[in-house]
């Protein structure tokens, strides 16, 4: 079972702030942060299910 993840839109205007940043410093290095915020928000998925959380 998959949980859901809310993305706030501040978080969205975070993440798309740091892909522009990301190219500026390098062509493509954007799309490569992209890429690895994907894949992490893809595998925490699937671990939580896995971890417990503490108040």
């Amino acid at each position: 079972m998959l949980l859901k993840l809310k993305i706030t839109p501040t978080a969205l205007l975070d993440l798309q702030d740091g892909i522009i940043y990301y190219d500026t410093q390098q062509k493509g290095l954007g799309r490569k942060f992209e890429s690895s915020v994907n894949t992490t928000l893809k595998k925490n998925q699937r671990v939580s299910l896995r971890c417990f959380f503490v108040k």
